[in-house]
Parts: C-alpha cells; structure tokens; sequence
C-alpha cells in the first residue's frame, strides 16, 4: 500500500512503484511524430496511479560541467580511490555534492543518499559521459542535469498597472477563475493561514521576487537560520536560507537575477502569486489559498526560459518541510532522478503538482506525467471572455491533453504579481504555468484543512472535488482529468477515492503481450484513499474496435478508506485477430459506489506489439517485424520500439540495427536510415513477431514475418521470415541466432542477392567517439569495441552461411571513406557495403558503424534461400572469438540438424560436398569414428573442442585429395591424457567452410 504520511516507505514499495507496463505514450508519440515518448509504467489516471514516462531525444538540452550520478552505495573515501572511475570524473569526484546536503546517517527513501551532482570540465560531452559511466558495476544510473521549459504562452505577457483600492482590488473582477471555484464559499470554511501550522507552498521557478508587495508578508522564513552570518545555523547544507534558495547562484537568494533572467524573473514571481498572493490586504490580488507560506527556489538552468535545478529545488522543498510544490515547467527529456527525488519528496509529506504543458497534444509531459505528481491542464476562465469559462485553451501554445491528466485549472491571462525589473509589477500570462499554481493553492487549503493527511491523499480529494466539464470540451470528454478544480468541494467533499494502482493480464502463451485472437483476462489491485465505498463496482469498456468484452463487470462490495483489495480476473475481453499490430489504445474503468460515487481511470496499452526481445541469455536483443535489430529505428523510448542489444544485464550497446537485401542500388530494400529513421518493410499480413519458450529448436524463438512495400523507391521484391533462436545452456548462452528466409516474390529471377546486416554501435552509449570496428576473416566475424575502456564488452555478428561474405567498417562522417551515415544512407551506398563491402576492414577511433554480408544467392522467381547470422558479446576479444567458436558448433550441432518437415533446409557448408558425418558411436567410450568426404584436393583440419570452446585434440590438418576419410577420437588431448566425460564438438575447417558435429564422451 502506498505510505500517505510524511516517513519512509519500505524499498519494497518504491521498487513496486517503478514496475513498468505497456508503453501507450510511446507508441501515440510514434503515431503522432511529435516526440520519443517514454515506456509507460504500470499508470492511470490520477495523482496517485501510475504514469508514462518521456524519453530524451539525442539533442535533449542539458546543463553544461554537471552530471548526476547515482551510485549502488554511498560514495565514501574507498569509492573515490577507485580506479576506473577515476579514470572517467577524474578531479571532479572530490567535488562530488549529494543532492540531499542534510547529512544522513540512514538510507533514504529512493536512495536519494546515494545521488550525488558531480562538477565535470565545461566541454565534456556530459550525455556521452553520463551512458559511459551509467556501464559501471558502482553506479546505478547516470544524466545530464536536462533543462526543461517554462510551461507558458510568452507570447501572452502583458504588464498592467494595478490600482491601489483596498481589499484586493482585482478580486473578483479581474480573477473571475475564483469565483468559478466557489472560492468565496471554501473561504468560509477554511483559510491557509488558519492551518495549525500554515501550509507551506513552494514555487520552484526561474526566481521568485518574495519582496514584492503582494508576495512579502507570505514570505517563508527559516526560523532556525541566523541571517547573515555565513553559518549553516540548521545543518541542513545551506547557508543563510532564510527565504529559500537559488540553485543558479548557490546562495540564499531566490529572487533570480532580472538583468540575466529577466523571463524568468517574471515567470517564478507570476506563478507565485497565483498559488500563494498575499490576500485580504488591499493589495493587488488574492490567491486560493488565502495566505499560506510561500517558500521560494530558483531553479533556473543555463539559459532564460530554462529550469535545470528542479530536483534539487524539489528535495529542498521536501526537507525542508513544503507541503505543496508547485511546478510550472516541463518537456519530454525523461530522468530517473527527476522521478527518484519527486517519490522522496513524497515519502516526506510534500505533495507534488506541476504543469501539463503547452504543446498541443497527447503525449506524457513531464515531470506532470510521473507517478505521483499532480498533472493540470489549463482552461478558461477570464473575465476577457467569459463564453469560454471551463474551455481547454486551444490557440497558440494549446494545452496538452489524455488519459494521464488529473484535472484543470484557469491559466488563461491570469492576473498576478510580475517583476518587470521595477517594483510592484502586475501582469496577464496565459499557460499551463498559470494554471499549476492555481491548483496547488487549492490544494494548500485541503492540507490547512486536514493537517495530518498525507501528500497522496491531498492529491486525490484535489482530484475527485473536481467540477466535469465534458459538456463545453467536445472531442476532449475526461481528457483533461477529473474536471475543473473546485474550491469549494475541495474542502467539503466527503467521497470515496479508488484508483487502479496496478494490473496484470493472463493471456494463454503467458508473455502478457494482448495479441491478435488471444482471449485475455485482466486483474486489478485497487486502493482507497479517502472515504469508505459502500457497494463498489467496476465497469470496463474500450472504443477501440479491435477489443470484444466478454465480462466488462465486476462486484467488489465494501473498500473502507485506505484499504487494499485485488480483483482477480475481474474482466474478459478478446483481440480481435485482424487488429493491426503496434496499435495504441486506452482500456477504461469506471467505478460506481453508495452515494453517488462515479469515477474513471484509463490504463493505456499497445495491441499486437510489433517486437519481441530475446531475454533468456546473457544477450538480450530485440527482433521487429519492419527489419530493425534491436530497435524499430533509432535507439530510445524501451519497450514497443525495442530493447536493443545488452550484455549480461547490462545497458544498450546498439543505436541502430537494420537488415539490408539488394540484387543492385535500383533494386535493394532495407530497414537503415536515409535521412533519419526508415525501413521499407512492414508485417506480413498483419502478423506480429511470436515469440515460443521453449522453441521447436532452441531454448527461446521468435518468429516474424514481413515483407516490403511495393512503392518504396527501390523495392526488391520479397517476403521474408525471421526465425531467431537463442540458448540458456551455459556455455551457449552468449549469443542468438538470426535466420533470414528469404522468397523471391518479385516475379524475376534474382541474380546476385546479397543479404547484410547493419549496426551502429555505440559500445559507451552516446559517448561514440572513441569506438573501433575490425573484422575477423577466419571466423567471419565483424566486432566493435571502445578503444578507451577495457571494462567495455566486445560485440560481433558473425556470418554462419553464404557462399562469400563482405564486411564493411564504416568511420560513420565518412572521412577517408565511400560510405558517410551522417549527411544520410544512400542506396548507393548501402549497395557499395552489400557487394562485398568497402574493403575498409577497420574503422576507429571515430563513431563507427559496420556491416556485413552474405552473398551471391541465384534465387529463382518463387524459390527460396535462408541466411544465417549470430549475434554475440563477450567480456574482452578472446572472450567473443571463444564464444565466436562456441556459436559455430552450436550452430552445426542443434540447429542444422533440427530442420523440420516443409522447412528450407539450412545450409552450414554454402557448398555441400564437403562433410563430416555424425560420429558412431555417439555417446562413446572409449572411442568414437567420424567420416569425411571430401570432394576434391583440399586444406582440411578437423579439431575436438570442449563446450567452452577450449582446444581438446587436432586430429587432422593438412592437404587431402578427394576421398573419404575414416577420422578416430580416442578421447584423448593432444598430451595423452583422459578427457572428462561432458559435451564436446569436432570442427571441420577447409576454405572458410565450417562444420561442426557433437560428442558426447560418457564414463
């Protein structure tokens, strides 16, 4: 259950509340080509479900000379003796600063203990830094210190003298959106300053003018810090925080700079007084709230318009005891730190609201969209133009809108204090910036209210007192959360507050995945957070056309306030078996009780996903039914679009992976970029990759199918279908096979196909610049590695058939080079890395990518050929060429032999004329006969190794003319001794033909 008063939740509770599920905000931002969107956690509607998450974009805004590291344990004095993280900060782990500056004996809820900002040189790529060290067994993650934007129409900002009348002579004329809350009514129950103690609302903003005249008497002060006498009187890291505190500066003034911030001088103080106004003082305006305390954080970034300190700005707040935090700012730039320190903020009391966003659309804003932060979207409700009252603003910079809201609030030019460099300023503004503090205020008066409730639960009373008004936002009915916040009900509303806090659902192969044609049930794990709810009943539907409810109801009876219950099973409903794949939609839940109660939840879900991940061994590599390897495109938003390519649990190591097919330039179609992301391949028939544990073959398959598209500028002609294998026996579990079969569906004969892979690697994540690629001939094996850091694995692909292969390294801004990725793909290009390659073997230190390929296939119009590949990983290069080894016997032992009636037969030895035929007998002891064919006059060797890939014995090498060869393995090393009883593998190697047969040595 989640903890609702200020304390620490158990590590039990934070790791359920970063469980994630299917990402929907991915996929619509796909759809919609707005932004990467982030895999969506197990979330629902309402502050206190679960939440989509963004993803950064390559070029996400940072700060520059910082990077936030988080690490497995707190950074001591052994720590920073480390070598290779020595290595990597250098000096700048001296200067090493916790984000929580108040000393801690004890873990802190998050970890947050163990979060520490790091000064590093001003030129440093800090995205790159921060992949690399994100690598490092120490760390738990790392980033860049994002800058997000101030969530308001700027366009918008218009100063305006107020008039000097008593009793807040712009209240009500010109702040209509208070009397639409009924906030003369909320006002007779109960007011801020009458809490015992006086909420306290911080604004973390671009810097608050607390001494402005409508602002000052709110003002938070610290009573346990001496002003003035450099001295950290409460041991809380900071000095002389008397009002608050600027990030920016790093001092005690948290007014911002006007001369060098002047945007967001005005935005911190505008926001300021919309949530927390001095009122009732013949001043100016009132706020909500009626006279809280009004802490004060300038969280500016590096440039105006910029917030890069919000995190630090929110564990400040928390401990120093905000009960309200509001947020005016946001973008699609997703970090794990940002979420840590919002549930430590939580855990320790402060409720979270923050802005939905200005961009017009429905895609998860954040920090809005993370679990447990309050998400308002912005309506009208001005005395300019009252026909709009409860409108979502949809001109200029439009509100954003979905299933991941919480409510709405007035933010369309809001009168409220500004600081135009001049003393005293009122203004209008207009964005979801305006109306995050309104609501943060209302909800100052449900904590003044309710002193002793938690930060969860504030939040739902906010949410569930909310006016609907579906009937004047026609096309948007319960996109814009609950409704319009209402002052009045905030604070008298007596109701029950059920949210979905988690779901599952049982489909028949188990992969949870909502397939075509599965019949699919779903359980639920509810809670109550206010009042008691008398005869709960749930109701599911969808508009999605492709899902069929069969029971869309479910009886729970009584769920008294903060009470857990689960509904097992609780729906039904089938996808329908023509569902197009990859499509996003919203399920919903209404929940009806005693009393009038009705409320709702959308759980956002993707159907028929168009990937599967491989996720058995110690590779995990994604497969896609558009021909990306690891990813549908380029890296980034894990989940519907991929998990690229891991090793051993660690992070992605691929950019891009992609399959490329051609006969010539003019006739080639590929899934790598042109000018950003392509592919000419989409899901045969609708069919969505299918993933078996166990396969037919191998431990784990996928199958997928897809062809290309006919009107794609260099279409081939073909339908293809990917059969990938991967084992979990140790000592074959470092690697997956990738089978291409592939039909000439062009109507031509097909003279001269190759078929290649193509992989940008970026083995430090970001940080590509220190990369190399080489190639193996022996093995026909290209590889990656970084040229800079040991501890980095190596990685390969690995041709297993093909009667030639061509490999190409590629320095990707192609200096020195015929092929350059950076200023696009070309097909020309892409054919020159197909036919044999480049002839460039090796590449790097640079950004590198490489490719390789197999060919010439004849293939007939109707027939088929099937190209094999392994994609590998190992330790250091010794590590990936014995796991190179390993993949080969493998390879000729369990999957050449384990071809099924109709299937292709699959060809090891491109030419089949040299064999090495099963050994008799098999299992053996003391020894066993293997025979050779051999077809004409030849190098031939013929080597025993052990399952690890170790030399055991040569048993033949040299020149041999055609014949059969009758070859006896004794059981013996090439030393005389006994072999242990286990697994072995003879390897036949002539001419770059390989063949592998296994041994089984029994005592």
């Amino acid at each position: 259950m989640f903890d609702r008063a200020p304390g620490t939740p158990s590590e039990a509770t934070y790791e359920r509340l970063r469980r994630q599920h299917t990402p929907w905000g991915l996929m619509l931002a796909v759809v919609l080509a707005v932004t990467s969107a982030a895999a969506a956690s197990r979330a629902g509607n309402g502050a206190v479900g679960w939440r989509l998450h963004a993803t950064p974009t390559h070029d996400a805004k940072h700060v520059p000379g910082r990077v936030l590291v988080k690490f497995r344990a707190r950074l001591d004095a052994a720590a920073k003796a480390d070598v290779t993280l020595r290595n990597v900060l250098g000096a700048g782990l001296d200067g090493a600063r916790p984000v929580t500056r108040r000393a801690t004996p004890y873990p802190l809820p998050a970890g947050l203990d163990r979060l520490y900002e790091i000064p590093v040189d001003p030129e440093t790529d800090v995205a790159a830094l921060a992949a690399k060290l994100t690598r490092l067994s120490s760390i738990e993650y790392a980033e860049p210190i994002y800058l997000y934007e101030q969530a308001v129409d700027t366009r918008a900002w218009l100063p305006r003298t107020a008039l000097e009348n008593p009793d807040d002579p712009d209240y009500p004329a010109q702040q209509r959106h208070l009397g639409i809350m009924e906030a003369d009514s909320a006002w007779t129950f109960v007011k801020s300053e009458n809490g015992l103690p006086v909420p306290v609302v911080c604004i973390i903003d671009g810097g608050t003018n607390w001494q402005h005249e409508d602002l000052m008497a709110n003002a938070w002060t610290n009573l346990l810090e001496i002003p003035g006498n450099g001295i950290d009187d409460d041991l809380n890291g900071y000095v002389d925080d008397i009002h608050g505190w600027d990030f920016q500066a790093d001092d005690g003034d948290p007014r911002g700079e006007w001369g060098l911030t002047p945007s967001n001088s005005n935005h911190g103080t505008h926001t300021a007084g919309l949530a927390a106004a001095v009122t009732d003082n013949s001043t100016g305006i009132a706020a909500p709230s009626w006279n809280p305390q009004l802490m004060s954080v300038n969280a500016t970034g590096s440039s105006d318009g910029s917030i890069g300190f919000g995190y630090s700005g929110i564990v400040y707040a928390a401990e120093n005891g905000a009960d309200i935090v509001s947020l005016s700012w946001g973008g699609f730039s997703s970090s794990q730190a940002l979420q840590d320190v919002i549930d430590f903020a939580v855990s320790q009391g402060t409720c979270v609201i923050a802005a939905a966003g200005n961009n017009h659309v429905d895609v998860p804003f954040v920090p809005a969209a993370y679990t447990h932060v309050v998400a308002v979207a912005n309506v009208w409700g001005t005395d300019l133009n009252p026909s709009l009252d409860d409108q979502r603003y949809g001109t200029g910079s439009a509100s954003n809108y979905g299933g991941w809201l919480d409510v709405s609030a007035a933010g369309v030019s809001m009168r409220s204090t500004f600081d135009f460099n001049a003393t005293n300023q009122y203004g209008l503004s207009t964005g979801t910036s305006m109306s995050c503090p309104v609501a943060a205020g209302v909800a100052a008066l449900i904590v003044a209210q309710n002193p002793t409730w938690g930060p969860l639960k504030v939040a739902e009373q906010l949410r569930v007192s909310c006016d609907n008004i579906n009937s004047v936002n026609p096309g948007f009915e319960d996109l814009l959360g609950r409704g319009r916040v209402n002052m009045r009900k905030a604070v008298t509303l007596a109701s029950p507050g059920v949210r979905v806090v988690d779901w599952t659902f049982s489909d028949p192969n188990g992969d949870g995945h909502l397939s075509q044609g599965e019949s699919v049930t779903m359980t639920l794990d509810l809670h109550n957070y206010l009042d008691d709810a008398t005869n709960l009943s749930l109701s599911f539907s969808s508009a999605s056309p492709w899902i069929s409810i069969s029971d869309g109801s479910e009886s729970i009876g009584s769920l008294v306030e903060d009470a857990d219950t689960q509904a097992a099973a609780a729906f039904a409903f089938t996808v329908d078996a023509n569902t197009p794949v990859g499509t996003p939609t919203n399920l919903r839940v209404d929940m009806t009780a005693d009393g009038g109660y009705a409320d709702f939840q959308f759980i956002p879900v993707v159907l028929q996903p168009v990937v599967e991940t491989h996720d058995i061994n110690n590779v995990r590599v994604s497969v896609t039914s558009t021909g990306g390897v690891g990813w549908i495109g380029f890296a980034g938003g894990f989940g519907e679009k991929g998990n690229g390519f891991s090793w051993q649990g660690g992070p992605n190591l691929l950019f891009e992976g992609a399959l490329m097919l051609g006969t010539s330039a003019a006739s080639l179609s590929d899934a790598a970029r042109e000018n950003g992301e392509s592919t000419n391949f989409d899901p045969t028939g609708n069919v969505a990759p299918t993933k078996s544990t166990p396969g037919a073959t191998g431990d784990q398959e996928i199958v997928a199918l897809f062809d290309d598209d006919p009107n794609t500028t260099t279409p081939l002609g073909v339908a293809v279908e990917l059969r990938s294998i991967a084992f979990s026996t140790p000592g074959s579990d470092d690697f997956v096979y990738l089978g291409y079969d592939i039909e000439n569906t062009s109507g031509a004969d097909f003279n001269g196909l190759w078929v290649g892979l193509f992989f940008d690697w970026d083995i430090d994540a970001d940080h590509f610049g220190t990369n190399r690629a080489a190639w193996d001939p022996s093995r026909r094996l290209g590889y990656a590695w970084d040229n800079n850091d040991p501890s980095l694995p190596y990685v390969g692909v690995m041709a297993l058939s093909g009667p030639q292969v061509g490999y190409s390294a590629i320095r990707n801004d192609g200096v020195g080079q015929s092929v350059n990725i950076y200023d696009g793909f070309t097909k020309s290009e892409k054919w020159n890395v197909l036919e044999g390659g480049t002839g460039f073997t090796t590449a790097g230190p640079f950004d590198i990518s490489h490719a390789l390929s197999a060919g010439p296939y004849d293939v007939a119009a109707g027939a088929s050929i099937t190209a094999w590949f392994a994609l590998l990983a190992g330790d250091d290069l010794a590590d990936l060429q014995a796991n190179a080894d390993i993949a080969i016997m493998v390879f000729g032992d369990s999957v050449t032999t384990a071809v099924e009636d109709g299937e292709p037969e699959i060809d090891v030895v491109p030419q089949a004329r040299l064999l090495l035929q099963p050994a008799v007998p098999n299992p053996f002891n003391p020894g066993t006969h293997l025979q050779l064919v051999v077809d004409r006059t030849r190098d031939v060797r013929v080597t025993v190794f052990d399952a690890r890939g170790r030399r055991v014995r040569a048993l033949l090498d040299g020149r041999r003319p055609a014949g059969v060869y009758d070859i006896v393995w004794d059981g013996r090393d090439d030393l005389g001794r006994r072999s242990p009883s286990g697994v072995y593998f003879a390897r036949l190697d002539s001419e770059r033909r390989i063949q592998v047969q296994r041994l089984v040595l029994a005592k």
